[in-house]
């Protein structure tokens, strides 16, 4: 499986972007993927040990091993699924809108 920096992948139910790719400072004999996160799940900003790595808001960064993503069978998304994601995401807010609207009558 092949990653680049700008992709946006899927693991264990979660999207992120890919942000960085590369062996940071931390540890010079493994490869790690910065991810932003579309959740607020991670736990930083793009910034380990005080070393910005990339930028992201504050709780969305999120730093693996590219062997963990691998591991975690974390796929890149196509244009259309992400495509398809937004719709769906843009559906289900005007539903929750309408049922609001609704409630309110």
């Amino acid at each position: 499986m092949s990653f680049s920096v700008g992709d946006t992948i899927e693991f264990l139910g979660e999207k992120a972007q890919i942000k960085y790719i590369d062996k940071p400072n931390f540890c010079l004999t493994e490869t790690w993927v910065g991810l932003e996160t579309t959740t607020k799940k991670g736990k930083g900003n793009g910034t380990f040990f005080g070393v910005k790595y990339f930028e992201c808001e504050p709780e969305k960064g999120r730093f693996l091993k590219l062997n963990q993503l691998i591991d975690l069978g974390a796929k890149v998304l196509t244009e259309k699924e992400i495509e398809k994601e937004k719709k769906k995401k843009k559906k289900s807010k005007e539903k929750r809108k309408t049922k609001k609207k609704k409630k309110r009558k």
